[in-house]
């Protein structure tokens, strides 16, 4: 009678959800090496021809220059600079663009896939929140969905493998149930594809599907920091009321520095110092360099991440704060300074990402996502067999 019952909750979730699981499972595949495709269709700006032994390179200031002469209006919000020299270094601008400086000859090239970008974005938007607006201040219903498939998810999961659970572990039973019988057809061929994509993808589909729960409802959020020994972050305060307000006292401006600071090289010399093994280093700038920016204001500090080459955990990177006229290193943020609810936070984040695990990992998350799809496709035929099917004569 237990068994019947998981049975038709089985059935009846995996139908009432079976479309938005599809959604966020194909979205999820395409989404899976997001920032290496649009590395890969942005490659003729990003990277260079491997210069001569012993070829010098420009000064940041010089390839600023470069990049200012040929965009006269142009802003430097931040400077990306790579240890591979195949790589271009890369100034981003606060209209999220892109100008990649080759560090050798001063050639400017903006890195451009705008058909890419709004592929990813577009999938993005789909997975998140269905592609509905949100109001301001208010989740949009297309999240609000997606936050409920991915909970049944889980259930789905976890009761397939109490459905599929053999009675006899032998050959003979499990056979059909581990790998594909390619001469099936039919209902028969439904049932062995359901069965084997969803005992092979099981692991991985609990995994981001647990996680996307996390990522989803604050009461799991909160539950992982409380598990972790930590105190959960607090909740935003709820906007007021409508009605008449006293006026919010004047917001004070950032504190900035007028007098001489260090050079882009100067603070990307301090900030590389500490760091022997670096493979990547970002510094930040606020406000943006403009192209005449002698007489502009200046933090005290300036933010630099700091990306080592064999870091661990795999994500972990180094949050510096330079003294911009000193250079000297006023804070270090890494995953060793982090609580233990924020660190288990951010494994939440990239488990669900597939980048917490490297590409091997990814690429396995992505061919568990297209399963998905194929298990929501032969779930749903099964369905379709078991009450619309034809019946024999008799």
């Amino acid at each position: 009678m237990l068994r019947k019952t998981l049975f038709w909750l089985h059935l009846v979730c995996g139908l009432a959800a079976g479309l938005l699981i599809a959604v966020m499972s194909f979205t999820g595949a395409t989404l899976a090496f997001e920032k290496d495709t649009t590395a890969w269709a942005e490659r003729d700006a990003r990277r260079i021809e491997p210069p001569a032994e012993n070829t010098p390179r420009l000064s940041l200031e010089e390839m600023i220059r470069r990049a200012q002469a040929l965009q006269p209006d142009v802003r430097i919000a931040s400077i990306t600079v790579s240890a591979d020299p195949r790589d271009a270094v890369m100034l981003g601008t606060p209209r999220n663009t892109t100008l990649c400086v080759n560090p050798y000859t001063g050639e400017v090239r903006e890195a451009q896939a705008p058909r890419t970008r709004a592929f990813l974005q577009a999938m993005r938007n789909w997975h998140t929140r269905l592609n509905f607006a949100a109001a301001p201040g208010q989740p949009a219903l297309g999240a609000q969905l997606n936050s409920a498939a991915n909970f049944i998810f889980v259930f789905l999961g976890l009761s397939g493998l109490v459905l599929w659970w053999p009675a006899a572990w032998n050959v003979r039973v499990l056979r059909p149930s581990l790998w594909f019988n390619f001469a099936a057809r039919g209902r028969a061929r439904d049932w062995n594809w359901h069965n084997v994509i969803g005992f092979w993808s099981l692991p991985l589909l609990l995994l981001l599907a647990g996680t996307g729960v996390v990522l989803s409802y604050r009461w799991a959020n909160d539950l992982v920091f409380r598990l972790a020994g930590d105190t959960p972050p607090a909740r935003a305060a709820a906007p007021a009321a409508p009605g008449p307000r006293a006026p919010a006292p004047p917001t004070p401006a950032p504190p900035v520095f007028t007098g001489p600071v260090l050079t882009p090289d100067a603070l990307f010399a301090a900030a590389q110092k500490p760091y022997a093994d670096w493979a990547q280093i970002n510094l930040r700038f606020n406000p943006p360099v403009a192209a005449a920016a002698s007489g502009q204001p200046a933090p005290r500090t300036f933010p630099v991440v700091v990306t080592e080459r064999h870091p661990w955990p795999p994500f972990s990177t180094n949050s510096l704060a330079l003294d911009s006229v000193s250079g000297e290193v006023k804070r270090t943020d890494n995953y060793a300074t982090m609580s233990s609810g924020n660190r288990a936070r951010r494994w939440i984040r990239l488990l669900h990402s597939a980048e917490a695990l490297g590409p091997f990992v990814q690429f396995l998350s992505g061919l568990a996502c297209l399963g998905g799809c194929v298990l929501v496709y032969t779930g749903v035929a099964l369905a379709w067999r078991r009450f619309f099917g034809r019946r024999p004569a008799a």
